[in-house]
């Protein structure tokens, strides 16, 4: 019966299930994924859960055995990474980045292009309000906060371009559009948005 259901399996995972089917005869529960070859000749991924079934002096009994049908949400999962790849080599082509700022956690999300934008390594860097704004540039400091400032006290949307100084000196003109998130009580709870480097057009029009 065993050698019946291991030939479901796909080759490579047929030692697999076998390895994992000893530790559960010793006792430990396991729960692994594995290819499954359906009768149609369809390859299937499969979550599977092994419980060992105890008896009253601690040996095994035998094996309860859960398989849960996970190719759909592996398809999905595929499907979403190859959206967010597009999407991000969209941003790079476009030069823009997408973000997130959380008002009450002080919590900020950058897609992958703000940082090519501002010229800092990801892993070195996380941001904040704060940080963010030590980029702009001092001339534009004032007009950046009133733009803020004002839309965050009319509860509105707002759009602006100034100019930031990334991490290697250079300056550079960004555009920035945000939208405001309330709260069920009005109260402003998030800003998400997206920024552009728009240095090159900048430049042509001059």
């Amino acid at each position: 019966m065993d050698k019946n259901v291991s030939k479901i399996y796909i080759k490579k995972h047929q030692h697999i299930r076998k390895s994992y089917i000893n530790k559960a005869l010793s006792g430990e529960s396991q729960n692994f994924k594995a290819k499954i070859i359906h009768r149609n000749g369809q390859t299937l991924n499969f979550e599977i859960t092994y419980i060992p079934i105890m008896g009253e002096k601690e040996q095994v009994l035998g094996i309860y055995g859960i398989a849960k049908d996970i190719t759909l949400l592996t398809k999905n999962r595929q499907e979403l990474l190859k959206v967010k790849e597009n999407l991000e080599l969209a941003q790079q082509v476009a030069k823009i980045g997408s973000w997130e700022y959380d008002i009450v956690k002080d919590q900020v999300y950058w897609s992958k292009q703000i940082y090519e934008i501002y010229g800092i390594d990801q892993k070195m860097f996380t941001p904040t309000y704060k940080k963010i704004v030590a980029f702009v540039h001092p001339e534009d400091r004032l007009y950046f906060d009133s733009i803020y400032e004002t839309a965050l006290k009319n509860r509105e949307s707002c759009t602006m371009e100034y100019r930031i100084r990334r991490m290697d000196g250079n300056t550079i003109y960004v555009f920035v559009q945000a939208e405001l998130i309330l709260d069920e009580n009005s109260r402003p709870i998030k800003y998400v948005g997206v920024i552009q480097d728009i240095n090159k057009k900048k430049s042509c029009r001059k």
